[in-house]
């Protein structure tokens, strides 16, 4: 019945997402610990985006007659699909269960300790006054770790576990992380990444497009699970025009997906 998912249902998922995530800029900037929410909704919703366009058909630019140069993309549309993931888990670990400053505290301090191993000169004042300040702001954040339990040796990465296994612990429906490791196999330059790209073009541009429509599943499941409990953390934060949003083409998909991954839960039970 996923088959059925096509590019109609994701254009409704993708509106109603959209409309909802910029109708609530004041909310999340007002909020100093969910502004961090707003940034991170941004670079996911443009990944998602960027990998529909391209699921559409590429050509190559600058050229004459361009139309005569069409292809289609899929290695970066499964790399796109692997970071929208990526992105998705992240959201999911730090804003969608209870506040915790200990994790985007955490979050925060990688991030800028790995700015600060970028070694290259800088002879810029302005960027010599940047790095300073956040040299500064590194010492604060694990000085304030340290107070909330966090010792220095467990400073070295933000993220507990794989990303797979950090989707299944954020409550990410089993389909979605069970397809990371399909899509990172499209971001190296192995020699199965270059036997992926062999074959899809042995295929014309449309049986690739056909092909790849089951894309649209992924990305439907990605933008139902980030608006539903994305809403839920605007409830929280007081919004005032939740009670107005519709979710209920939304709820009903994520209700489908929960009996399909039980239903997967039992046949591998009995594979075992």
């Amino acid at each position: 019945m996923f088959s059925y998912v096509k590019e109609d249902d994701y254009k409704l998922f993708f509106q109603i997402t959209v409309n909802i995530f910029h109708d609530s800029f004041k909310t999340l900037i007002g909020s100093e610990y969910y502004a961090f929410l707003y940034h991170a909704s941004v670079k996911f919703l443009r990944h998602i985006n960027t990998a529909e366009t391209l699921m559409q058909g590429s050509t190559w630019n600058y050229l004459e007659e361009e139309y005569q140069y069409e292809y289609f993309d899929q290695s970066s549309i499964l790399t796109l699909l692997r970071t929208s993931y990526e992105n998705l888990v992240t959201i999911a670990y730090l804003f969608f269960g209870d506040e915790d400053p200990k994790k985007l505290k955490l979050y925060q301090y990688c991030g800028y300790r790995n700015r600060e191993k970028f070694k290259i000169k800088i002879t810029q004042p302005d960027l010599i006054k940047k790095m300073e300040a956040e040299k500064l702001i590194i010492q604060s954040l694990e000085s304030e770790l340290k107070k909330l339990g966090v010792i220095k040796k467990h400073m070295d990465d933000w993220k507990p576990k794989s990303w797979y296994d950090l989707g299944i612990d954020c409550q990410l429906p089993h389909i979605l992380c069970n397809n990371y490791k399909h899509w990172s196999s499209h971001t190296h330059t192995g020699f199965d990444s270059l036997m992926q790209v062999n074959a899809s073009e042995s295929y014309s541009i449309e049986l690739q497009k056909e092909t790849n429509s089951v894309n649209y599943l992924f990305l439907c499941i990605s933008l139902a699970f980030f608006i539903k409990n994305f809403v839920e953390v605007l409830s929280r934060l007081g919004h005032s025009d939740v009670e107005n949003y519709d979710l209920s083409d939304i709820e009903y998909f994520l209700k489908f997906c929960n009996v399909a991954d039980t239903i997967n839960k039992n046949v591998e039970s009995n594979n075992t």
